[in-house]
């Protein structure tokens, strides 16, 4: 077991991995990784039990404790002074006495040394001899005639009742997000403190001291910094903090590492009619020798396996103006979904470049490149009308939708502009000439890098599916190409035969179709819809594809059956109206007819009876007389359409 005591500074080695002690407060020890720069904390007695277990071990000591070189660099002025004083002093009698200091006689020489400066508190025998055998022992190195500071703890000493309250409200409310103020959170312990003493006071224990807010404030300052930030600010924001490291090595040949990655772009673009379109995203592939951009893709599509592909594309395809690019040896990229997935992976490996994934949320990893997203938004996007700026206090109350006026189209003009003649011209600190030159004279010390035919990278970064050939075509999620030979294929498939549709993830305006049994014999395909299809990517296709679904499943037809229903009952009802008006008047002209002829009957009886008598009761009945409307008049009008 280490008896040395524990001091921030010290090294141990815990797990065969080197850490070195960055705080040591009453409860524990905070660690942290010299390599990975994750942070350990061990309470002080697991950390004596991994010491008498073997598994934690001293690796180096901590350096002078509280160096005294440190101190002397920072003093103030009275401590100055001090130092100067008692160097004065011993010098003096060391001069006179050659290390041997004679009661008397140092007094008197004292009194003289005093009178020379004008010190009227000359230091007594005792002080001087004190010094003296310090500054003899320390062989005369005047640091050692600094005030030490103390480790004593200062002032009055509160009992531990109140430390261990002071560190449970401490962890139980001020390591929160929210959290209390330190004043706040003194009110709780103050509190907390009455109410137990009142409690204690009819069993004669005693009371417990409350502490000053000063104690408080000392207590919380004594708290490991990162675990503080972790605890308020989250894991993101206590890293970013807290972060350190090296800077990168230069990769010894062009093309040893590339970085990618993906960046929002702070500009707002317009579509040809003027109306906002939002910002796009930008894929980057950065030489990290020469600081050369060798791909980029700068569309509305945001990461995706597609858009990596288009940058590679670019970065790997044969350039007739010998534009930066090639084969890498080692290509950098963060953890995302549109690096980290099986078609890169394949790329990757049918090329024969190394694939390093960086830890989330580490920007450092890849730091040339995101220096290179601040040199753009500096000089060019920042510069724009549209831009968003990079946060809200340089933005102020810009409008940036009002002011957007640059199109897509435009804005890969300029920006492949600015890129080849104006970055790659442009003197880099970094490298010390532009990365056009470094890229030109690395180029004459090697062969030239390895680029492909547009024909070879098509069949790199197709992927193939099966399905059948009908009327023509073939489809695929909802899409669908035709061309000349795919009904000759659909004609010499087997019943359960499918064709062979090779397509580019990055570009759905093509297809390619082979015979199962040929399948070197490629037949292309075009899009049925190129309104939609040219230039669309998978990774956009299923965006809108998910985006119906979520449309079909909001939708409900409910309101729609019942009002479609409500019209066919105002149908219905209409025309049952009309059935019941034009019954009722046919009903009307019978029952006028029927009077009519019973009339014209009594008057053929009457006229058989003697005359002057009265028509018998019996011949007029009494449902015949229904008034006047029994009797139908006919308009002349009505009479001339007859």
């Amino acid at each position: 077991m280490n008896s040395l005591p524990i001091r921030p500074g010290a090294q141990y080695a815990l797990y065969q991995d080197i850490h070195e002690i960055i705080t040591v407060d009453p409860t524990q020890i905070a660690l942290r990784s010299i390599k990975s720069k994750h942070y350990v904390f061990i309470p002080h007695d697991t950390f004596r039990a991994l010491q008498v277990n073997g598994e934690l071990t001293l690796h180096q000591q901590a350096p002078i404790d509280k160096s005294l070189t440190s101190i002397l660099a920072n003093l103030n002025t009275k401590q100055s002074k001090d130092v100067q004083r008692k160097t004065y002093y011993l010098r003096g009698l060391g001069k006179k006495y050659q290390g041997s200091l004679p009661h008397s006689r140092t007094i008197n020489e004292l009194t003289l040394l005093a009178a020379k400066i004008g010190d009227l508190k000359p230091p007594c025998y005792t002080t001087v001899y004190t010094w003296f055998r310090e500054y003899k022992s320390a062989n005369f190195n005047p640091l050692a005639l600094l005030k030490h500071p103390s480790n004593l703890p200062r002032g009055k000493q509160l009992n531990d009742a109140t430390h261990t309250i002071i560190r449970e409200y401490t962890h139980n409310f001020y390591l929160k997000r929210p959290h209390p103020t330190v004043k706040t959170l003194y009110r709780f312990i103050c509190s907390h403190i009455e109410n137990t003493n009142r409690a204690n006071l009819p069993l004669n224990i005693a009371p417990i001291e409350i502490p000053s807010l000063s104690t408080v404030h000392r207590a919380i300052r004594k708290i490991n910094r990162y675990l503080l930030d972790l605890h308020h600010h989250g894991l993101s924001h206590a890293q970013r903090a807290h972060k350190y490291g090296l800077k990168h090595d230069v990769p010894a040949a062009l093309l040893a590492v590339v970085e990618g990655d993906s960046h929002l772009v702070d500009l707002e673009l317009v579509d040809e009619n003027g109306n906002n379109m939002g910002r796009p995203w930008l894929f980057i592939l950065i030489e990290v020798m020469t600081r050369c951009i060798i791909g980029w893709e700068l569309s509305f599509v945001p990461p995706c396996a597609e858009k990596v592909l288009r940058a590679f594309r670019m970065a790997l395809e044969t350039s007739e103006d010998s534009e930066p690019g090639g084969r890498m040896e080692e290509l950098v990229l963060d953890n995302g979904m549109e690096t980290a997935n099986q078609t890169i992976q394949n790329i990757a490996a049918i090329l024969g470049f190394k694939l390093t994934y960086g830890p989330p949320g580490c920007p450092d990893v890849k730091a040339h490149i995101e220096r290179f997203f601040g040199t753009l938004n500096t000089n060019l996007i920042h510069a724009i009308p549209g831009t968003t700026y990079s946060n809200r206090e340089m933005k102020g109350d810009y409008n940036s939708d009002k002011k957007a006026c640059l199109t897509l189209e435009k804005l890969n003009d300029v920006f492949s502009r600015w890129i080849r003649d104006v970055y790659h011209d442009f003197y880099h600190t970094g490298i010390h000439q532009t990365p056009h030159q470094a890229w030109t004279a690395a180029l004459a010390q090697q062969l030239p890098p390895e680029r492909y035919s547009r024909e070879d990278l098509d069949g790199l970064c197709r992927s193939i599916i099966f399905r059948k050939c009908a009327n023509g075509c073939v489809h695929f999620l909802n899409l669908s190409w035709t061309g000349p030979a795919l009904s000759d294929i659909a004609h010499r498939l087997k019943a359960n035969q499918k064709a062979m549709i090779y397509y580019d993830p990055s570009n759905l305006s093509t297809v390619w179709v082979a015979h199962p049994e040929r399948p070197t014999e490629l037949f292309e395909a075009y899009s049925t819809d190129p309104h939609y299809q040219n230039h669309l990517t998978l990774f956009e296709h299923k965006l809108v594809l998910e985006q119906l679904k979520k449309e079909r499943h909001a939708f409900s037809d409910v309101h729609a059956r019942q009002t479609l229903l409500e019209i066919h009952k105002e149908i219905q009802l209409i025309s049952e109206g009309k059935k019941a008006k034009v019954t009722t008047n046919k009903n009307t002209v019978k029952k006028s007819t029927k009077k009519t002829n019973v009339q014209h009957n009594n008057i053929k009886k009457t006229s058989k009876t003697r005359p002057g008598l009265p028509a018998p009761a019996e011949a007029i009945r009494m449902d015949d007389l229904d008034g006047p409307t029994a009797y139908p008049i006919i308009s002349p009008k009505d009479d001339k359409d007859e």
